[in-house]
This record gives structure tokens, sequence and C-alpha cells, in this order.
């Protein structure tokens, strides 16, 4: 998998297309049970607790790769199906083409599909959080794919720095917290750049009130100035609930980005009817054996793991779509725990 977004320095995905996201999220039909489950805590702590979802132990087991069929119950992957086929196409980028905001984040690798984030959809954010917890303390990064027709990705091996700063921090643990999941949409959708703007508007309202002198309107301004944006008490709520490696780092950073690396990829797919003939197969090239990615199938492997995306096939307007991205850890802890190692072993890191 090539990269989804760039953090911080592009911000193409932790703010986006802001026109977009400030439009209501509308649920497809199909999908408000699967929303429904998704925000049931104590149904989805059960059915992760299920032996086969032992997610390091799959990985000791597969040497470091792990597919796990029927990954969530059939009405929740059709849910997700459905919520990812009604994503509008103003939220969809084209990863890999110069006019994406994250064009100069440059991994080498040459690649093609178009990208969307999880974050602003309730449904798909969900999906994202029952992936986060399958490998909990660690920095969740998951997005959205679609790949059409000709749509690939060459040889590479996920390991690509990464950089977040402590509001990219603040903002991934409101999103990934255990708030309700419209909430954490409709937060998400709104910051930071909503509320920069929102702050601005505030301040302008305090200026006039203050050329006009009227003392009412003054303290009402006031008040507007001083209020925190929205999904700012969810992000404090869900920033002490991260390990306290997490908030360490942000801390230390003092306000500059920092470093991340990528402990375990991701891909769970969400095309029925999938044809080996379609191509997009997901090519594990340490081993040579290529996966059609079938629908309600969760792949993982660790970091670095050489592995492509075939060139897709299939009809026109039929699209291989899936949920992918990486489990991260600061810098500094994953290179102190891999010494002597050749790769960076998932299941050797505990929350």
């Amino acid at each position: 998998m090539a990269p989804s977004r760039k953090p911080a320095a592009a911000q193409s995905s932790l703010r986006g297309n802001q026109r977009s996201r400030r439009q209501p999220n509308k649920l497809p039909r199909g999908s408000e049970r699967a929303l429904a489950w998704l925000d049931d805590v104590a149904k989805v702590r059960k059915w992760l607790a299920r032996p086969a979802f032992d997610l390091p132990k799959s990985l000791k087991q597969g040497r470091g790769f792990a597919k796990l069929q029927d990954f969530l119950p059939p009405f929740v992957a059709e849910g997700a199906r459905l919520a990812l086929a009604a994503q509008p196409p103003e939220v969809w980028e084209r990863a890999g083409e110069n006019d994406r905001e994250d064009s100069s984040y440059n991994d080498g690798v040459t690649h093609r599909f178009s990208i969307s984030e999880v974050e602003c959809s309730p449904v798909l954010l969900g999906i994202a959080r029952v992936l986060s917890q399958m490998l909990p303390g660690m920095l969740p990064n998951f997005s959205a794919a679609a790949y059409s027709h000709q749509d690939r990705i060459a040889p590479h091996d996920d390991l690509v720095p990464e950089s977040y700063t402590s509001e990219d921090i603040f903002r991934l643990a409101a999103a990934y917290g255990q708030g309700g999941l419209q909430v954490a949409s409709d937060a998400w959708k709104a910051g930071p750049s909503c509320a920069d703007e929102a702050e601005q508007r505030a301040e302008k309202a305090l200026a006039k009130a203050l050329a006009s002198g009227n003392l009412q309107a003054i303290k009402h301004a006031a008040a507007r100035v001083s209020q925190p944006p929205m999904g700012t008490a969810l992000g404090n709520r869900a920033m002490m609930a991260l390990p306290v490696r997490l908030q360490g780092n942000t801390q230390r950073s003092g306000g500059r980005p920092a470093k991340y690396t990528r402990v375990a990829a991701a891909v769970y797919y969400l095309s029925r009817g999938w044809k080996r003939s379609f191509g997009g197969e997901l090519v594990d090239l340490e081993t040579k054996q290529r996966h059609v990615p079938e629908f309600n199938t969760l792949v993982v492997f660790e970091v670095p793991r050489r592995h492509e995306v075939s060139a897709v096939k299939a009809p026109e307007g039929q699209r291989r779509c899936s949920i992918f991205g990486w489990w991260l850890l600061p810098d500094a802890e994953v290179k102190a725990a891999s010494k002597g190692t050749r790769k960076r072993k998932a299941a050797n890191f505990k929350d």
C-alpha cells in the first residue's frame, strides 16, 4: 500500500476538502444497523474477543502475515460497503497525481488509486475504530480506497516515515475515542479549518461590539471568542485515553511534528463478487502468494514487507474498494525495540 494521507506537512487529510466536510452526513439506506452495532462498544469488544481475532498470535503464526475472513458480521460489512459506495465524488482524491495536496509527499512508489477520509463517514470511522482495537495502544492511520480500471501500486514495503503534530494527535484521539461515531465524525469535519474560521468571525464580532460601545454586545461577543471549538471537549477526553507513551511523545515534541513509524499494515476489502480475472490482487512478494480481495476479509502484515497491488482489469464502473492503513508508534520506541532484528514485529508491542 502506498501512502494514504500526509499527516502534517501537506494537511491533505487532517484538513481536506472543507466544502464537502461541512455537508451533513446522510447515511445510505441499509447502513443504519451497521452504525448502531459499531457504536455499541460492548458488542464490538465481545466480537473481537474471539480467539480467531487474536491478531498478534495470528501474525506470529503467519510469520508476519495474517488473513481473517468473515472479519465483521455480514450486515456490518454490507453497511460499510454501502457507506463507502455512497461517498460523494468531491471527497475523493487521486493518490499519486500532481494536483493532490500531498503530491510532494513522495515515497518513490508508483501508485494510482482514489483515496478518501474515513473520519468523514460515521460508518467508515466505526470500521477504522474496530481496526485500531486489533492492536491497541498504537496510533491509527486509516483511509478508504477505490481502485478503478488500470489502477495499481508498484512493489514497495510500506516503510514510509510519518510525522504528526500534537494537533494531529489531538484530532485522531478525538475521532478514535469512545464517543458516538456521528458526533466524532461531525467534529472531525468541523475542524480545524472550520474552527479557525469560526474564531475569526467571533473576533470580528468582538471588534464590532467594542466599536459600538454596547456593553451587552461586548459581553456576548467576548463569550463567543472564549468558547472552545467544536470537538475540543471530546478531544480532551480522548487524549487522556491515549497510551502514556503517545501523550508523552506529543509533549516532548514541543509543538514540532514528532516522527512515527509504521509497525503493521491492514487492508479490509469491501467489494462483492470480485474475481481473480479482475486483477487488483495483493501480491505478497516475500511468499509469491497472490490474494484476491475477498469481501469482508481483513489482511494484516508487519512492516516492512515487500508487496504490490496488480493492475485492476475489472469492467468499467466496477471498483476495488477497501479500508486500509497502518498502526504506528513513536520512532524512537520502535528503534529501541527492534535492535538486532530485521523487522518491527507488531506482536512485540503491548499497550
